[in-house]
């Protein structure tokens, strides 16, 4: 009786199995570099399917599974390149997977699609101690590039990703001094990673010594108008040469006047700042961030697409005002060459009466480094004033900038269309 049930079942196994159809109309297309789909004919009784896939040299299968029965083709991604692969599929005909075809016949492709160029020309210039600029030349029909670099013969790389299209170069930035680096690049030729090339052949360059340079900032600050009470622009423009400590902070202050801190509100553009690299220069807007009272703002540098990229403290202090600002840390100790242009848009009150405003800045660099340099600048109070005159009648005395003043000594006077016009002193 037991032999008679095992029979029982094998058979109702086989029949089973049977019923459950496989497909051997399976062909590969869209075949890159990394990825290829493979394709069958539609099983009606199939409820899903399962796809097994190797290098024609390796053991173990990979595979992709419940692919839905309404389905076709299935994409293949992350294959190695110039590569001979192996594939096969069977059909599944209960939900449990229970019951399942054989695997079709065995179908083949290679990894390779010529079209697909990688840029040429590929070489190295511009090397520093700490950075070197690639180039390349590629088709003009690639929708951005991809690079690669690592210290060589070691097997961690660095990547620089999403590189535009018609671009023909790029720094590899935070290298070290005296080291031999190689690199390549790959081009991509849609907007997926599905259409890529090969990687390029490996290109060599070694990074030169450093020689650090001593910290000599060049600063120079000047205000728009030295007449007395006035509200005026400031300006502050600090220099490096390439090879000397970063600066860490920079502190400006004075020993007169004020900031109009009161009349400002919250995202009022109030100045600008250029800032020129060794290769490449911007210009960032001053906007107030946040306003603390009458005598302390913060200030934010915004790019042109509106992001934070740094911030200065404005105060007024018992004696004149503070401008502070720090730099963030970048990795590197030592600049490859900066200005900076900084202008306060009319925010600064003069000294009301005569006297020399000092400006004083004082700059430290990651290092440790301190630099200390002062200004000074005259400002005046005119002493003249008008005394206007129409139908001998006296309108009123003012200054040479147009305030109302004291009548003082004669001084000198003269007529024009029944208008006379006293200036005294």
């Amino acid at each position: 009786m037991l032999r008679l049930l095992l029979l029982f079942v094998f058979a109702v196994c086989i029949e089973s199995q049977s019923q459950c159809l496989r497909t051997d109309s399976t062909y590969s297309t869209n075949i890159n570099y990394t990825n290829a789909k493979v394709n069958w004919e539609k099983v009606d009784s199939a409820i899903f399917y399962r796809v097994r896939y190797k290098d024609i040299n390796a053991s173990a299968w990979s595979f992709q599974n419940n692919i839905d029965s309404s389905e076709t083709n299935k994409l293949i991604v992350g294959l190695t390149p110039q590569t001979q692969y192996l594939w096969q599929i069977k059909s599944y005909c209960d939900s449990l997977g229970n019951t399942s075809s054989q695997w079709s016949t065995v179908d083949s492709f290679f990894t390779e699609n010529i079209t697909l160029t990688y840029p040429t020309n590929i070489y190295a210039n511009n090397i520093t101690f700490y950075n070197a600029q690639v180039n390349w030349t590629g088709s003009t029909n690639a929708d951005r590039f991809k690079i690669r670099y690592r210290i060589f013969g070691t097997n961690t790389w660095s990547y620089l990703s999403n590189i535009a299209g018609f671009v023909s170069n790029a720094q590899l930035p935070q290298l070290n001094q005296l080291t031999l680096y190689e690199w390549s690049i790959m081009s991509y030729y849609d907007t997926t990673n599905l259409l890529g090339s090969i990687w390029s052949p490996i290109d060599t360059f070694t990074t030169a010594q450093f020689v650090p340079a001593p910290f000599f900032p060049v600063i120079n600050t000047s205000i728009s108008s030295t007449l007395c009470g006035e509200k005026v622009s400031l300006f502050v423009s600090i220099s490096q040469s390439a090879n000397q400590p970063d600066i860490e902070q920079s502190v400006v202050t004075t020993n007169l006047g004020e900031f109009d801190i009161g009349g400002l509100s919250i995202g009022d553009t109030v100045g600008y700042a250029d800032v020129y690299l060794s290769n490449i220069s911007a210009t960032a807007t001053l906007k107030v961030g946040i306003v603390f009272g009458q005598n302390y703002a913060f200030i934010n540098a915004v790019d042109s697409l509106g992001d934070l990229i740094g911030f200065f403290s404005i105060e007024n202090e018992t004696n004149g005002v503070k401008i502070t600002s720090t730099s963030p840390p970048d990795g590197n100790n030592y600049t490859s060459g900066l200005t900076t242009d900084i202008t306060f848009n009319e925010i600064f009150i003069n000294p009301n009466f005569n006297t020399n405003l000092i400006i004083t800045t004082s700059i430290e660099s990651e290092l440790q480094d301190q630099v200390m340099i002062t200004d000074t600048i005259q400002i005046n109070c005119p002493s003249s004033t008008f005394e206007i005159i129409n139908d001998k009648t006296t309108i009123g005395y003012f200054n040479l900038i147009g305030k109302n003043a004291k009548k003082k000594k004669y001084s000198l006077s003269f007529q024009n269309n029944q208008k006379k016009i006293i200036i005294y002193e």
